[in-house]
């Protein structure tokens, strides 16, 4: 039976395509995943970061 992603893979998965549709627009991106453009930015800060 195959994996399925981690939480945390699901997640940088989610943030991508959101940001993939709304064309790079961040507060498009976070309104789409429900969450402040703030915690946006904090999560591709952790992505960076972290490699």
């Amino acid at each position: 039976m195959p994996s399925l992603p981690t939480l945390k893979a699901s997640g940088r998965l989610l943030v991508n395509e959101a940001l993939h549709r709304s064309q790079g627009n961040q507060a498009i991106a976070a309104q789409m995943l429900g969450i402040t453009r703030q915690a946006l930015n904090w999560r591709l800060k952790q992505q960076v970061e972290k490699g």
